[in-house]
Parts: C-alpha cells; structure tokens; sequence
C-alpha cells in the first residue's frame, strides 16, 4: 500500500506536457518557449514581483503580427511572437530594459493605435512609478509618478482605456485606482483632491489644480490592495477585485456602483469577462474560482480544483458558444435603445425568461457553452466548461419565483444593481465583435486596428470615457442627471430596497462583513449554489503561475520562474513553413538516414525521456518536433522496418580487413612516419619541441605574477576580446584541475557566466548558477568598479 501510495504521489507531481479535451489533445511546444536569453530561471533572490505577459497584434504584412512583452525580476523584453508554427528566436529581441532599484510588476499595450513601426506601452513598477514608451521606435518614454507623490505602493495592475489614445488606469496596493492622461504632466508636490462622489464601498475624487495634470482621477475601492481590474466588453463597466474580499462593478463613466460580490473567505486575486459581458469569473485566497452573473447580479455558480490561492482567471473566446436565438437588432443612439429596453429586458433579461425558453417546444433549443481557464501558485492549470445546466438550472417554476423573491429580501442595499439600461445595451451588442482595444493580457485577445478605423469609429459611436467630461464636472450636474433617469428603475424591486437602506449605506460603505453577507447573494453558502469540477486540471510548472491568455491557435502560459509556455491547439501544430520543415520528425528521419543508415521510410521514431521511459512516437511527419515533448537529453530510438540486419558490422573482429603491425610499418619507407622522421616535423622535430616547452613555462609564470597581485573578494571588469566588458568579485586565484596554468574566478555581478563556482565536479568557490566563470589573469584588471547602476530609463 505504501509504494502504490508513493507511486500514484509521483505520477501527481510529474510535469505534463499535454492534456486532452473534447476538441483533441493540447500540446505544449518546447521550442515556442520564450524566456531570458540564457534561460535561467528567476530566482528567489532576484525578484518577488510575478512574471506578467502582455500581447499585441500590429497586423504588419510579414503575416507575424504578434509582439509579447514580458517581465522578469528587473527585466523587460519585447519579442516578436511567432507562436505555435516557429520556433522562439530569444538571440533577436526588439527591446531590452534592465533597471535597478525598481522592478517592473505589470505591462499592458495599447490595442487602438499599435502599429508595424509603433506601440504604445505603460509599464508600472513596485515603487509606483509607471512608465509610458514606445519600445520600437526607442524615442518616446514619459516617467509618471516619479517623486511618488501620487503614490508610493507598488502599481498593481494598469490598463489602457478601451478606444483611447492617451487615457489609462492604473491601481495600486493602497487600494486606489487613478486615470493618467499621456499628454499632461505630474505636479511637483502631492496633488490635492475633491470629493466628486461617493457610494457603498467606493469614493472618486478630482485632482484640484489651475493647470491640466495627473491624476485626472482619484477612485478609492474597498480596504486593502486592489489586485486587479478587467473592462467589459461594452467598454463601459468595470469589474474590480480587491484584498477585502469583494468584486465591485462599476460604470465607469457614470460612476455608480452596479453590483457586488463576497469571496468565501480572504481576498479577491483576479478578475475576468465573459466574452459577451454576461459573467465574471474571479478566484482569490479562497482557492475557488467564482462565477457571478453580470445580469442577475448574484453568484450562480463556484469551481472547486485548485489546491492554494488562484492567481489567474480567463475566458477562452474561442471555444465558449453562445446561442440564444436572435438578438433585437437597434441601429441608433443610446437613448434610442433605451426606449426599447423594456422590449429587450423581457425576452432575455432573467434567469426566468431564458429557463422558459429554453424550455419552449419551438424546437429550438438554447445552447450555451463557456469555457474558462484558471492557473494558481498551486501550479495547476484548470480548464472549466460552464454548461447550461448550471446557468438555466431545471427546477419548478414557483420554486424558483419563491427563491428569488427570498433572496432579495435579504439583499444589503450595497448589492442592489445600477443601471439596467446598460446591462441592456450590452446584452443586446453582444452578438457584435468584442472592441478591439481591449487588453489580450486580460483574456481577450483581439487584433488592432489600423488609425483610420479607429478614427472613424471614434466619430461614429463617440469615446466612452471622454475626457471633457472630467472638466466640467460638478455634483450638481451628477444629481440633476441620476435624478432625470430615475423614474426608469423606481419599478425594480432592489431599488426599493436601496432607497430605503441609504442611511445604511453611508455607515457601512467601506467595509462588508463576511459573517453578516455569508448566506446572501452577496456570498452564497457552498451548499447553495452548485459546484463546478475542472474538465483539465494539470501540474503543467514547477513555480507558480502567473500568466493565462487564449489565442486562437494557442494557449500562453508564464510561470514564476521566467518561462513563457505555448501550447498548440488540437489541429493547430501541424501548420508548417518551408523553412522549418528541417525542425518536423521527417526532417530529422532524413538528417537520421545519415546516421543509421536506414531508409527514411522505414524507420519508426520512439521519443524517450531522460529517464529513459517511453514518452511517444514520431509519427506525423507534418508536425514541428517542437509540437512533442523534447527536451534536453531526450533520446529518439529508430527501429528499422526494412528487414535489415541491422548490427552486422558492429563486431569488427568478423570483418575482413587489412592489418599492419608496428614493426612492419616502420620497416616501410613510404610511410607517412618516414616522411616525417627525415624532415623533423611535428612530434619528431626536438628542437622545435624544446623552444615550444620554455615558451611554455615563460608564460605560466607571467600568469603567476599577474595572479599574484590579484587578491581574491577584489572588485575587477574582465575585458575579453570580442565580448563586452563585466564586472564582478573575484573568488578564486590559481591553478585547476581542468586546465594547466593559472586562473581568475569570478561572480559576475549578472548571470553571464557558465557555472555556480565548480567545474567537473570539483567545487572552487560558490555563487549562484550562471554567475561563475573562470578567465585567465591577462584578463582581469583590479580596482574600484561597483556594480553598474543602469537607471530607470537605461536601455541595454
């Protein structure tokens, strides 16, 4: 029992490289891996700060638009994306950023106007600052928030505003959320704000100066950190998950709270969209993912796979299914669709008129499918499918009015939903395409589009978030507003409630009790709302997982550890250019023929791992080799089917052969040996022999002297021909067993180096791995060199 115990652990914690669902088998590419160029993995030591991952598609004629960024420790690199169908090239990356003193903790492109030769990206920063750049054309780059006066925690999470040039948001761990226009600069002193309104569990302030500057706005969300925010797809919500607990949505341009949420205990981590707007899914320290519904405003379902906090949340858009019949279609304004509201909140508004027509005996039935992933510091990779049953559940029709009916009597006011209309708007705008300038870091990943689209879609539907509406704002003007569309909610059951529960509000808007809203809408029990199980749940990392973005043809995947993982979609690894046809299993049969000697027909390829257990076969000869789980000193068996006797020659002692003794080949006098006793060459020429020995032993002792005045734990650069210049310590001086003469080494302040102090298995000094390197004295110059300080601007 206690080996089967131990066994069944160790198949647990194995590494997968692919799983299967219904749509085939996800495979995870090897040579799609992007990391730091020497593939070192971060280390404890070199930063806390989770590894992020933002995406861009430029739509540049080559056919490979797509460009990441990454962050790792004090690292930011930008690569061209070359997805499942090449190989990563990290030896060409289109920018590098090392900086000291500060570490980059989040990133995100503009989607609206990224261009071949442009892109805009903001950058935020464990000390606060953020950054704005443009990492092509190397020129542009703003510092907010560089004295800190705004805010001195680290920037949490930070997005563009969707269908903006110049505006985006940007959150940190004191729980505040603030709007930065590019064009304005920050004061000189901490700015100073006025309230501009208030509500349950949130406050939004303007900054007051004379003169345009950052921050335009001020949110304060909820207690604690605010982890992260996502927009909806309509551009005009806003979903916002913070260390107390609770998810918060709001409606950005109005703010007004529209609905909230309780985890089931400790704090909120992530946040994501359904791609029509209906849901969000979260996951936090309570190590569920959460599915609450946009419309509903209520928890209608909870994921249990994850065995610690899940760090990461997001739809897959391409394999999540709607269909629900036909959509009113509007052509008009706002207002105008607002008048038709009642209309569209009768067919498709509620649970209730889904279920009945669902239920209908039209012949249509309702098929709704989502898909939604989860990663967690538990290092598992859930895939969950979110099915008609649980979001129209089969239950008898005044059970289900009497249930509805309870629940929002017990409802707080703090939960009481906003403004249907643009729940409204959304639901009926959902069958059109997802805007383009919402973030592929959050889940959504949609291609951009070129600057004359934009502009003509700016002029048509106007910007949501306009920022001449920040100018004039006044509470009296919000008042006036909210009271002019009143009397379209005073009908709504939960407005009641809220009316009557304002005194409530303005006593407990800053914090929800978990003990008073467990059991409500707010936080259902476990036992009252179903429970999902993942469809895919797999260790798939050594660390924790930071990163999850669906793409079209793949998965992309970041651990702590600086590795970004792609995984091909079923059907999706076979998709070949002529120049990596050498990296496909019949490119390698042909380079293989060479070697064994068997025909490439007939040769059947079994891939090993390391260990020497049986991972596969190479049998589609259309596929990367990359698209199979090869990695470092993995052995590929070919078995010959061609009947050979294959072995034959092995034994060279049954193979007829001339043979020559010693004696006899001396006696010759057309040998090579004669040729070179008579005219003193090579090993026969003693003269030359004796010049090369004391030139030998000359140089050991220029070494010794220069070593001699090289003391270990002094500060040096190594100069090398050929190679930039480094700095380190040096740790160790004089000869090894691995080469004669006499040596330097050395931890180099970066890890540009080949080892962690021992070569051969003979330990000389210790550092960390890729620090350590042996050079010779001719080499090192001594003296006063501290680690170099590159900035925060400094490119390398």
């Amino acid at each position: 029992m206690a080996a089967a115990a131990e066994g069944g652990g160790k198949e647990l914690n194995e590494i997968k490289s692919q799983f299967r669902t219904r749509e085939g088998a996800y495979k995870l590419l090897s040579l799609s891996e992007y990391s730091r160029p020497n593939r070192v993995p971060l280390s404890a030591t070199q930063g806390t700060n989770p590894v992020r991952v933002s995406m861009v598609n430029v739509r540049d004629q080559s056919g490979s638009g797509d460009r990441i960024c990454f962050n790792v420790g004090r690292e930011l690199y930008l690569y061209l994306y070359r997805g499942p169908r090449k190989a990563a090239d990290l030896s060409k990356p289109i920018d590098k950023r090392i900086y000291k003193g500060t570490q980059p903790t989040c990133h995100d492109f503009n989607q609206f106007t990224a261009t071949p030769d442009s892109v805009s990206l903001v950058v935020g920063f464990s000390a606060g600052q953020v950054q704005y750049l443009d990492p092509i054309k190397k020129e542009t780059s703003k510092l907010f928030n560089e004295e800190r006066f705004i805010d001195k925690t680290k920037v949490t999470c930070l997005k563009w505003m969707p269908e903006s040039e110049s505006l985006f948001l940007v959150a940190h761990t004191s729980g505040n959320l603030y709007l930065y226009n590019v064009e304005h600069p920050c004061g000189t002193t901490a700015p100073h704000y006025q309230p501009l309104k208030q509500g349950p569990g949130f406050a939004v302030y303007t900054c007051k100066s004379k003169s345009s500057r950052n921050p335009l706005l001020k949110w304060s969300v909820g207690e604690g950190a605010l982890h992260e925010f996502a927009f909806a797809p309509d551009g005009k919500h806003v979903a916002c998950a913070s260390q107390d607990g609770s998810l918060r949505v709001f409606h950005f341009d109005s703010m007004e709270l529209y609905g909230a949420m309780k985890s089931y205990f400790g704090g909120l981590l992530c946040v994501c969209w359904s791609p029509d707007g209906r849901y969000i899914v979260t996951g936090g320290e309570d190590d569920l993912v959460t599915v609450w519904s946009f419309w509903d405003c209520r928890v209608i379902a909870r994921g249990h796979g994850h065995k610690s906090w899940v760090s990461v949340v997001a739809f897959d858009p391409y394999t999540s299914s709607v269909d629900d019949g036909e959509q009113p279609e509007f052509s008009g304004s706002d207002e105008d669709f607002q008048e038709h509201a009642p209309l569209g909140r009768n067919r498709t508004s509620s649970t209730l008129s889904r279920l009945s027509k669902h239920n209908s005996t039209d012949g249509r039935a309702t098929n709704v499918t989502y898909r939604f992933g989860s990663v967690g510091q538990d290092t598992q990779f859930c895939l969950w499918d979110l099915t008609e049953d649980i979001l129209f559940p089969h239950q008898p029709l005044s059970r289900a009015r009497t249930h509805t009916n309870m629940v929002n009597t017990t409802v707080p006011s703090s939960v009481s939903c906003g403004s249907r209309t643009g729940g409204l708007a959304l639901e009926a705008n959902m069958a059109n395409s997802i805007p383009h300038s919402l973030s592929r870091s959050n889940s959504l990943p949609h291609p951009a589009v070129t600057n004359a689209n934009s502009k003509a879609h700016s002029t048509d539907g106007g910007v949501p978030f306009s920022i001449s509406k920040f100018a004039t704002l006044t509470l009296h003007d919000r008042k006036d507003k909210s009271a002019e569309k009143d009397h379209k909610r005073n009908h709504s059951i939960s407005h009641v409630i809220s009316k009557s529960n304002d005194k409530l509000n303005l006593v407990t808007r800053n914090k929800l009790d978990t003990a008073k809203t467990l059991g409500t809408t707010l936080c259902p029990r476990m036992d009252e709302v179903p429970l999902l199980e993942p469809l895919v749940c797999k260790k798939i990392a050594h660390e924790r997982l930071t990163v999850l973005i669906f793409l079209e043809d793949c998965i992309v995947t970041a651990c702590q550890e600086g590795f970004i993982c792609t995984w091909a979609r079923p059907g999706k690894v076979g998709l070949l250019s002529a120049q990596n046809q050498a990296n496909s299993p019949s490119g390698t049969v042909c380079k293989l023929e060479l070697i064994v000697g068997s025909p490439a027909s007939c040769m059947e390829l079994q891939l090993f791992s390391p260990d020497d257990k049986f991972i596969g076969l190479l049998d589609q000869d259309d596929a990367l080799l990359g698209s199979y789980p090869v990695d470092d000193r993995c052995r590929i068996h070919v078995i010959d089917q061609s009947g050979v006797n294959i072995g034959e020659f092995e034994d060279v002692s049954k193979v007829i052969k001339y043979e020559m003794s010693n004696e006899a080949y001396d006696k010759r006098t057309d040998s090579m040996r004669l040729f070179l006793k008579r005219s003193k060459l090579g090993l026969y020429n003693e003269e030359q022999k004796a010049k090369n020995q004391i030139e030998l032993e000359r140089r050991v002792q220029e070494e010794k002297a220069l070593a001699d005045a090289i003391l270990v734990g002094a500060r040096c650069e190594v100069v090398i021909s050929g190679q930039p210049s480094k700095r380190g310590t040096v740790m160790y001086v004089g000869q090894t067993d691995f080469k004669p003469g006499y040596w330097i080494g050395l931890k180099y302040d970066e890890p540009l180096g080949k080892h962690d102090g021992s070569v051969n298995g003979k330990r000389y000094f210790q550092c960390q791995f890729k620090y350590g390197a042996f050079v010779k004295p001719q080499s090192v110059t001594v003296g006063d060199y501290p680690e170099e300080d590159y900035g925060l601007n400094d490119e390398m």
